[in-house]
């Protein structure tokens, strides 16, 4: 989150450079490069947890819910990236 944040408020600054629109451009790039390592992160993440839940101590009824939620966000990701 602190990288993305980083990223937006880089992209807030660009508005007045005369070259603004390379500037937008480059930091997009580098935003959906940081996009894809986080969705990279969440399907290893989503399946680590979906084998081994048992060593968390959460019930299974927790353990879905989870699974659930990073998986909305998953769906959700392309999207974003688009």
């Amino acid at each position: 989150m602190n990288k993305m944040n980083k990223l937006c408020i880089e992209m807030t600054h660009t508005r007045k450079r005369p070259d603004a629109k390379k500037a937008r451009k480059a930091i997009l790039r580098k935003m959906k490069i940081l996009m894809r390592t986080i969705e990279s992160h969440a399907a290893n993440y989503h399946e680590l947890l979906s084998m081994r839940w048992q060593e968390t101590g959460w019930s299974e009824l927790e353990k879905e819910q989870v699974l659930v939620r990073m998986q909305n966000v998953l769906d959700l990701l392309p999207q974003a990236i688009h």
